[in-house]
């Protein structure tokens, strides 16, 4: 009877790569995923404690093609440049802007992960529009303190 097979779930479709490509799938990384990925930031973190000369010569940029790289295909282009520019355009101009960033992109993963349990959402695009909405807040809490000054 039931001789036939959905072959819409067996068709290759490009779009969902592209898709998870931009969006990414950060709940559902495996173990094996991490520990696929980890020699490579192993290598990075190493080369950068050990060698501090790559943090201001062009190896910094290898470095750094080498984390997106590494980033994206985990968690997503979306997710790794979210995580990138909103924490740091969030702390311009603070009196602490390392620890600034540091709070903003705390604040957003774990408020975007919990979120997006408890909403049943899918985590990349909300971890980005936690990222902007905790950005934001940042930029209007300092400008709001500044114009009490």
């Amino acid at each position: 009877m039931n001789d036939h097979i959905n072959t819409r779930t067996s068709i290759y479709n490009p779009w969902e790569e592209v898709q998870h490509l931009l969006s990414g799938q950060v709940l559902f990384v495996t173990w094996l995923d991490v520990l696929t990925h980890s020699p490579v930031y192993a290598a990075i973190l190493t080369w950068w404690f050990l060698i501090p000369a790559v943090r201001s010569s062009r190896w910094f940029y290898l470095l750094f093609a080498l984390a997106i790289t590494s980033s994206v295909q985990l968690v997503g282009v979306y997710v790794v440049f979210a995580s990138l520019i909103l924490p740091a355009l969030a702390s311009l101009n603070s009196i602490r802007p390392h620890m600034t960033a540091w709070l903003c992109g705390i604040l957003a993963v774990i408020t975007g992960v919990a979120l997006s349990a408890l909403l049943d959402l899918p985590a990349g695009p909300l971890l980005v529009i936690v990222y902007t909405v905790m950005c934001l807040l940042v930029l209007a809490a300092r400008r709001a303190a500044n114009q009490r000054e």
